[in-house]
C-alpha cells in the first residue's frame, strides 16, 4: 500500500472536507472494514485506491 504522509487528527480532517468528526470516522471504519485503507492512530495506508478514485469521480 501507499502511506499518507500527513498524519491529521479526525477532527482535522472533517474540518478539511467540511464534515463532522463522527463522519469522518464511520469513513475511514468503512475503507477499513473494506480493505481500502489500513488505519493505525494518525497512520493511514490506501491498500486499494480504485474505490477511492470512483467515490472522487461520483461527488465531481
Amino acid at each position: 500500500g501507499t502511506e499518507i504522509g500527513i498524519e491529521l487528527s479526525r477532527e482535522e480532517m472533517a474540518e478539511m472536507i467540511g464534515t463532522t468528526q463522527e463522519t469522518v470516522i464511520r469513513l475511514l471504519s468503512d475503507f477499513k472494514d473494506k480493505k481500502v485503507l489500513l488505519v493505525d492512530g494518525r497512520r493511514i495506508v490506501v491498500m486499494d485506491a480504485k474505490p477511492l478514485l470512483q467515490l472522487t469521480h461520483s461527488i465531481v
